[in-house]
């Protein structure tokens, strides 16, 4: 959030305001939620069928697998593997 503040030329607090405001969240359930959504996209799209939910969730942006799981469950409900399993992904 430091960063996209100082990028935008606002102060932290202003951009917080801005988010909470508009979005009803604080900056990281927003980017972890657009996170989920990526993986999602990614995981239906069947693009990278040959990949293991280790660098699904890399890809979407998260460190590892580990922390996808809680935004995972918190932005869509149960988790990532059940997820691809119901798609036939796995």
């Amino acid at each position: 959030m430091d960063d996209l503040s100082k990028k935008l030329k606002i102060s932290s607090d202003t951009l917080y305001r801005y988010i909470y405001k508009n979005y009803k969240s604080g900056f990281n359930d927003l980017v972890n939620e657009n996170r989920v959504r990526y993986f999602i996209d990614i995981v239906k799209s069947k693009k990278h069928n040959n990949y293991t939910i280790d660098a699904l969730s890399q890809l979407a942006g998260f460190s590892s697998r580990h922390h996808l799981y809680k935004p995972f469950k918190k932005f869509h409900g149960g988790v990532p593997s059940d997820f691809m399993k119901s798609l036939d992904y796995m």
